[in-house]
């Protein structure tokens, strides 16, 4: 199963119970040869959509579970 997290600026991803990703979206670094206009990830809004999506052939999707969080003060900006 695969269980992605994010809390505030911090992004965890655990696949079938261990851990993938730990990450602080306010530390990861910006690419420079990313598009023109795309913001860097420090500078992406902490909510909003959620995007589900493939760059090669078809996927599917299945047993999808979206949970609101409480609110956790540790990780506020």
């Amino acid at each position: 199963m695969l269980e992605i997290t994010c809390r505030g600026p911090r992004i965890q991803v655990v696949l079938n119970g261990q851990l993938l990703l730990d990450a602080d979206q306010r530390e990861i670094p910006d690419l420079p040869d990313k598009p023109k206009g795309v913001p860097a990830p420090k500078d992406k809004p902490l909510e909003g959509y959620i995007s589900l999506q493939s760059h090669t052939g078809s996927v599917e999707f299945r047993r999808i579970q979206i949970c609101e969080l409480p609110a956790d003060k540790s990780t506020a900006p």
